[in-house]
């Protein structure tokens, strides 16, 4: 890596390490990318009801929903998809990138092309194909054995 520094931080957040480093190339895994990247609940707007009659039903499965929302909500920006593309678009707009190596998630091996990276961040996002680097452990399991 000649000519090239390598910053370590204990930063915990992704936007404020680009206010930092602007410009830079921040290598992470795939276990990592989804959580940045994570798609926002099934309670959008074209999930309710348009019709009164229909409220009654969607009250029943409410619960459901709620569930699901909370499993799928952008964990990082509170709850909110919007706020999430803001975030990445601030760290886009110091050039910053995001190098995905595959990692372990859900205890499956996943590429970045496994998940689906909002459009206007796509470019930001590079993958590490599987056959140049290859880890299967996540990023927990690497920070419990205090690597």
């Amino acid at each position: 890596m000649a000519g090239k520094t390598v910053i370590i931080s204990n930063q915990p957040y992704f936007y404020k390490k680009a206010e930092l480093f602007p410009g830079s190339a921040f290598v992470i895994g795939a276990d990592t990318a989804v959580r940045l990247i994570n798609k926002p609940s099934l309670m959008e707007p074209d999930h309710i009801p348009q019709k009164f009659d229909e409220f009654a039903i969607f009250k029943q499965v409410c619960r459901v929903f709620l569930l699901i929302s909370l499993t799928l909500q952008p964990k990082y920006y509170d709850g909110s998809y919007v706020r999430m593309i803001e975030t990445l678009s601030g760290c886009k707009r110091t050039g910053c990138t995001f190098i995905v190596a595959g990692r372990k998630v859900d205890g499956t091996f996943k590429v970045l092309e496994d998940f689906d990276v909002p459009e206007v961040l796509k470019d930001m996002f590079v993958p590490i194909p599987a056959e140049r680097f290859r880890m299967d452990i996540s990023s927990t399991e690497i920070r419990s054995c205090g690597l």
